[in-house]
């Protein structure tokens, strides 16, 4: 399965899967890989092998998938590249750089609707991606 990220290069998901388990075989694939997902779609690049082993050990020391996507949300690299997003806009990047689509209106507008109603935070848009 290929897409396209934002900068117009070609992602190759066997190869990012691939770059979440050089060396031995890890143990907790579907962490690392859901980690190596969320840095491809909010920063537009694969994390180094120290953020993913930071990222993989605050989740097993008890820190939610979720709460790492927020945290991404505000991280400083994220707004160094989007700047201020609106949850509106946060919806409609992660159809481009994940989807690679742009978003129909009805998809933006029923998740800004569970953000403001407070169903649903950012974190948990980002993971539904």
């Amino acid at each position: 399965m290929s897409g396209t990220l934002s900068a117009g290069r070609d992602l190759d998901v066997p190869q990012v899967r691939a770059f979440a388990f050089t060396g031995p075989e890890r143990q907790d694939r579907a962490v690392s890989d859901s980690i190596v997902r969320l840095y491809c779609a909010m920063f537009d690049r694969k994390p180094t092998s120290f953020e993913l082993e930071y990222w993989a050990g605050r989740y097993w020391n008890g820190l939610p998938l979720v709460t790492i996507a927020e945290a991404f949300t505000h991280a400083e690299e994220f707004v160094a590249r989007y700047g201020a997003v609106t949850d509106a806009g946060l919806v409609s990047l992660l159809y481009r750089d994940v989807l690679g689509r742009e978003p129909g209106r009805r998809g933006v507008a029923a998740a800004v609707e569970k953000m403001d109603t407070g169903a649903m935070h950012r974190g948990e848009i980002v993971a539904q991606f």
